[in-house]
């Protein structure tokens, strides 16, 4: 483990373990542990809170997602069922390789709907 990282992550604990314990200390075990269900419904500020959350968690999929794709695109199984080649890329594998990526999407949303507690699996 390279020394940058284990100082990193002993900040990090150093950092999370006073805070836990003081959020502990002044709100107590009635808190939710989906902190959004804490925020009083009605409030603007609470309203504008869970929509940068929504935003956020919208953001951070966009990321998590970019080692999958680059995964399956770099599969020869891939390359073969879209007949690619390096030189030039044609409208028609334009289309699939969106039309791949978009599939994944919408299967992932739907697995998500069908299962909305992965809980469960586990």
């Amino acid at each position: 483990m390279p020394i940058t990282l284990g100082v990193i992550s002993t900040v990090a604990i150093a950092l999370a373990i006073p805070t836990s314990y003081m959020g502990y200390l002044a709100f107590g075990d009635q808190v939710s542990s989906v902190v959004i269900y804490n925020l009083p419904p009605n409030d603007v500020m609470s309203i504008l809170a869970k929509s940068f959350y929504v935003f956020t968690v919208m953001g951070s999929y966009v990321i998590v997602i970019q080692p999958i794709f680059y995964i399956i695109e770099e599969s020869s199984f891939y390359k073969k069922l879209l007949d690619l080649k390096e030189e030039s890329y044609s409208f028609i594998q334009w289309v699939q390789y969106c039309g791949t990526r978009t599939a994944l999407v919408v299967f992932i949303l739907f697995f998500s709907f069908i299962v909305p507690n992965i809980n469960i699996l586990l």
